[in-house]
């Protein structure tokens, strides 16, 4: 049996809208911040014996890009340079606020020495991180 009062309720179609171009709007955002953590123009070393691993989108990716004319290779993290010391501050904040086992992504170029993805990855374990991995291409059996 119906009364009144059911008669009178409606779903509020306008707000419903809003919320959902709310989301929209807020999935396209994210997605391209996403996008910009990876510095494309890294050449990756070629690795002939390790399997690339998928995407962890809650990892924090590590570019070291070898600059021509410096002795110092640029490290950044989305987008940010980094000095290997202020890398290490960073990832220690990080550690304070989200726990250990944040995983760690280092992309270094295929000509950066490999004493400066050491530093960085001396930083990270004097940050207390231990989940870390290196992008490399995988260029298969030769």
């Amino acid at each position: 049996m119906q009364t009144a009062k059911d008669e009178n309720i409606r779903t509020p179609i306008m707000a419903m809208i809003d919320i959902v171009f709310l989301l929209i709007i807020f999935f396209v955002v994210t997605s391209e911040i996403q996008q910009d953590v990876v510095d494309t123009t890294i050449k990756l070393a070629q690795s002939h014996h390790v399997k690339p691993q998928g995407k962890d989108l809650g990892a924090i990716t590590i570019n070291i890009k070898r600059r021509l004319g410096t002795k110092r290779p640029k490290i950044s993290i989305a987008g940010m340079s980094f000095k290997t010391n202020e890398l290490e501050a960073f990832l220690k904040n990080a550690r304070n606020r989200f726990g250990d086992e944040i995983p760690i992504i280092v992309r270094a170029s295929g000509k950066t020495k490999y004493r400066e993805v050491d530093k960085v990855m001396q930083a990270i374990g004097r940050a207390g991180l231990y989940r870390v991995s290196v992008a490399s291409l995988d260029v298969g059996k030769h």
